[in-house]
């Protein structure tokens, strides 16, 4: 799903749009509108969407004042205008998406899917600054990796890391001193990344570091402590390879 925003000044405008995206771009989840510059500027901020739905012509000030509120914006814009002839030009030129009121459905969702190809360029690029970062670490086992987080980049020492747990396509980095990071990339991309360091996959929803296990719990599975005083699971598939680490 997409996370997106409406920003126009009038209602009717926004619940029209709002319902077309409903029922016609259903990759599409509206988390918010707003109706001026300064409720733009705070919804932007504080929902973090992937896609903009603005209007050029506001009350008081124009779409492009939200835009240069944020000019490292990581987001997609589509500009939706009535008649600004010289906005127009602008937004051709700058190789961005518009929409024309009343606003025509084919063109709502070609503007969508250009939307989401950017979005997925994005992503890959962003994928691949990460890979960098973490191959230019000691590829014998990395001291330190680069964690993808919807602001950015945040660098972990692995061996800070006591356990990673999945949450969708998200994972949960549960660190030292009771800190947690979520990162926006999935388990299976962390157990790839950490098989030179002692990491195991214990269950389809963990990966622990081995170096922070207190206890071992028998059962069909079983179960292990951790020095978070967190209990994770051992998968009953997992059970003989977990055990054969320790000679048990």
């Amino acid at each position: 799903m997409i996370k997106a925003v409406i920003i126009d000044d009038e209602a009717k405008s926004r619940s029209i749009l709002r319902e077309m995206l409903y029922q016609f771009c259903p990759e599409v989840n509206v988390v918010g509108d707003a109706s001026d510059l300064q409720q733009a500027v705070k919804l932007i901020s504080e929902c973090q969407p992937k896609l903009a739905f603005l209007d050029v012509n506001m009350p008081n000030g124009s779409g492009f004042e939200v835009l240069q509120a944020f000019p490292q914006a990581n987001f997609e814009v589509i500009f939706i205008t009535a008649h600004d002839e010289h906005a127009l030009r602008a937004i051709k030129v700058s190789a961005l998406d518009f929409l024309l009121k009343p606003i025509n459905i084919s063109e709502l969702q070609q503007a969508v899917q250009k939307a989401t190809v950017k979005l997925t360029q994005k992503r890959e690029q962003n994928h691949l600054k990460v890979l960098i970062e973490n191959l230019n670490q000691n590829l014998g086992g990395q001291s330190k990796i680069a964690v993808p987080i919807a602001q950015g980049l945040r660098f972990i020492q692995v061996d800070h890391i006591i356990r990673l747990e999945a949450d969708g396509n998200y994972t949960h980095l549960h660190l030292l001193n009771n800190k947690r990071i979520l990162s926006t990339r999935h388990l299976k991309e962390y157990e790839e990344l950490l098989s030179a360091n002692a990491f195991f996959r214990a269950h389809h929803s963990h990966l622990i570091n081995l170096d922070h296990i207190v206890k071992y719990h028998r059962g069909e599975g079983g179960s292990v402590s951790m020095i978070d005083q967190s209990e994770v699971p051992v998968a009953k598939r997992r059970k003989k390879a977990f055990l054969e680490l320790f000679n048990a």
